[in-house]
């Protein structure tokens, strides 16, 4: 985690906040560590769907394209 931390401070991280559908919560985690562990998927209100993916600039649009493509499964919607 706190590679994670150090990512982020130094300006290499990105956050994504993303609303889903909460019971594809552990899908989306799968999902995104099975891709090489592309990004840390963080529950922040797991009642609401609330999820924070923090990713580093070199993936954030990878990890994008693999949210939009599932976007419809997950029941995506921006969180604010």
């Amino acid at each position: 985690m706190e590679e994670w931390g150090s990512l982020l401070s130094s300006g290499k991280g990105v956050r994504i906040f993303l609303r889903i559908n909460p019971q594809k919560i552990y899908w989306l985690r799968f999902i995104l560590e099975g891709y090489g562990h592309l990004g840390l998927v963080r529950t922040r209100d797991v009642h609401r769907g609330e999820v924070e993916i923090l990713v580093s600039r070199d993936t954030y649009w990878q990890v994008m394209e693999i949210i939009s493509g599932l976007a419809s499964q997950l029941h995506l919607k921006e969180a604010p």
